[in-house]
């Protein structure tokens, strides 16, 4: 006999299927519906309400509809203000949902986790797999499924916070970021000539304190990563020399904070040097896609409506009920991680940026390590389409109770060249 809730929740889901494929934008494109996702009220048989507060006092309410790792942080303190999340039209730029639309079941996978077409042609953008089957499709929807062509984060504040929820220092940080395939907006559109090969290319720079300014790595992330390993350098202005980025530097600690380089949206290291085993899509209670305009001012201080619990440990967010692909990634090669769990948003066309929304990060003897989120989910407006970007990067390290928050601004489609991404410009940039 099946407990209620289980049965709730498969009607739930069946209902919420159905409504995708029959409610049409009057563009003619299917869109999920919003209001067909279950509430935490439908889960909770009204036991908890939008508006209402979880906090350590009734979180054990809905404990099985929260990651193991934000129901810890709960227990210490984290604050869950029950919102909604913003329908999928106000959140997404209409050129994504055409290309994911136009696209649809087009898509393939082959043995080195790329994506192509069936003929065999570059991947052109829009979602890959909006109803993924696998742990390596629900991936390939993050490495191939950007909703823009570029971006800069700039400024960007990171704050370390120690166990007494005071923050000791920040650090301040300048990224670029271009995807030169799969482009669907800036010219060129398609891929960029001669940079058929990539995938995307990243510099996340340090522009403070004066004993990180200047650090900085570059990043390429190549389309087919068999064929060809990422290609990265990092800058060390104290010794003035660059080191080549391997596999194993992406282990290293990111500016002595909670994040490793390779932890950044959830999962920056190369995907091959992990295997990905999807083990659930359910319904979760995650930081709402929802949220205001901005969190951080052009001096790089944070908007005064943003609260904290225990200190600045944890920020007060909104959270809703989110359609989840859960995944577990276990590494192939030599890690200081056993493993993470990934949580993946599931609606067939909210977008890829931030669409790890949650991670529970363990350590090499299994024991629950870190906790990453992002939190405040932005609907930012660029060139007349809307865009739901991240504004706070979180990682909570369970084991220490230290704290390490990146708040930022961040700006897309802004014609960033690939060219901007070499080695000289990281040694200038870094000088």
């Amino acid at each position: 006999m099946k407990h209620p809730k289980q049965i709730l929740y498969k009607v739930s889901t069946s209902i919420l299927f159905l409504v995708f494929f029959i409610f049409v934008l009057p563009t003619g494109l299917l869109t999920a519906n919003a209001s067909s996702i279950p509430t935490i009220q439908d889960l909770t048989q009204g036991k908890v309400k939008i508006g209402d507060v979880v906090d350590k006092s009734n979180v054990e309410t809905v404990k099985e509809y929260l990651p193991t790792g934000i129901y810890e942080l709960v227990k210490k303190g984290l604050v869950l203000k029950m919102g909604e999340n913003l329908p999928p039209e106000q959140t997404l730029p209409k050129f994504f949902m055409e290309a994911t639309e136009k696209n649809k079941g087009q898509a393939v996978i082959d043995d080195h986790k790329c994506v192509y077409l069936k003929d065999g042609s570059l991947w052109p953008g829009g979602l890959p797999f909006p109803e993924a089957k696998t742990g390596d499709e629900v991936m390939a929807n993050i490495k191939y499924g950007a909703t823009m062509d570029d971006y800069r984060i700039t400024p960007y504040r990171m704050c370390y916070i120690n166990k007494e929820g005071q923050i000791y220092k920040t650090s301040g940080l300048d990224v670029t970021y271009v995807w030169t395939t799969g482009r669907l907006k800036i010219p060129p559109i398609g891929a960029i000539p001669g940079e058929e090969e990539v995938r995307w290319k990243c510099m996340p720079l340090f522009t403070s304190p004066m004993d990180l300014k200047g650090l900085g790595q570059i990043n390429i992330r190549y389309y087919d990563e068999v064929k060809k390993p990422d290609t990265g350098f990092c800058y060390l202005p104290a010794f003035k020399r660059v080191v080549r980025v391997s596999a194993t530097t992406y282990q290293d600690n990111m500016g002595g904070s909670d994040f490793t380089w390779g932890d950044q949206e959830g999962l920056r290291e190369p995907f091959t040097s992990w295997n990905f085993k999807l083990l659930a899509k359910e319904n979760l209670v995650m930081p709402a896609l929802k949220g205001p305009e901005s969190v951080i001012n052009p001096d790089g201080s944070l908007a005064p409506e943003i609260k904290f619990t225990e200190g600045y440990k944890f920020p007060i967010s909104d959270w809703a009920t989110v359609p989840m692909y859960t995944v577990e990634c276990t590494p192939n090669i030599k890690h200081i991680y056993s493993k993470k769990i990934l949580h993946v948003q599931a609606l067939p066309y909210w977008g890829a940026t931030g669409q790890v929304l949650q991670a529970d990060i363990y350590d090499r003897q299994g024991r629950l390590w870190k906790v990453f989120s992002w939190f405040e989910g932005s609907a930012h407006m660029a060139g007349g389409e809307p865009y739901m970007l991240p504004n706070i990067l979180f990682m909570h390290d369970i084991q220490t109770d230290h704290t390490t928050q990146n708040w930022f601004n961040m700006n897309p489609q802004n014609g960033v060249s690939a060219q901007d991404f070499t080695l000289g410009k990281l040694i200038e940039r870094g000088r």
